[in-house]
């Protein structure tokens, strides 16, 4: 965008040349999540959220990039980096204060971080886990998943991840109890705390 009109991902209540009210979602919408929305395409292999707005994010930047073009030159799928940047002049503030808006009010909304990686790694240890029977590690990685998808914006997954994870951390608990008594039990037969000597 090169005369400041408004974007896709313009936040609500901020002021561009065709939004001189600010944004309003009753009018425009509201802001598109794009790394949400792109990863849940099929093929999408890496997706990132990355921001400009100071030096050691500007180093991750630069590394997500990479990653991404590496990805994509293996041929392994689709990859996208997303990247907040500043717009001082027509934003009408200095650098430093672009700098920090984008850090007090795109992260806030925009949140940072891949959105396909970790979503994907885990749904493949489930698998796995699942491979194995190992309940303890599918209920980790549905409690993690469910934080994912929450934190991405697709509740109904998010709440079906965490109810699985109670379930079984519930089922868990239980055993361990169970086990925890029996073990207790044990150690007083060993040491005769039962019967009289």
């Amino acid at each position: 965008m090169t005369g400041g009109q408004m974007a896709p991902t313009t936040l609500e209540g901020q002021v561009t040349t065709t939004s001189p009210l600010g944004r309003n979602h009753e009018l425009q919408g509201y802001p598109l999540k794009m790394s949400e929305i792109l990863s849940q395409i099929d093929g999408a292999v890496f997706v990132e959220r990355v921001s400009m707005h100071d030096v050691k994010h500007i180093l991750k930047a630069k590394r997500a990039i990479k990653k991404a073009f590496k990805v994509q030159m293996a041929g392994l799928g689709y990859s996208i980096v997303e990247v907040l940047s500043t717009c001082p002049t027509n934003w009408r503030l200095t650098p430093v204060e672009a700098a920090k808006w984008v850090e007090d009010n795109m992260m806030e909304y925009y949140k940072l971080g891949n959105y396909s990686e970790a979503r994907k790694y885990l749904e493949l240890s489930n698998k796995v886990a699942s491979d194995i029977d190992s309940k303890g590690e599918i209920a980790v990685n549905n409690a993690t998943l469910g934080m994912i998808y929450l934190a991405i914006g697709d509740t109904s997954k998010a709440l079906k991840n965490l109810e699985d994870a109670l379930k079984i951390f519930i089922e868990i608990s239980f055993f361990f109890i169970v086990i925890r008594i029996i073990d207790h039990f044990n150690k007083l037969l060993k040491e005769n705390l039962f019967f009289e000597r």
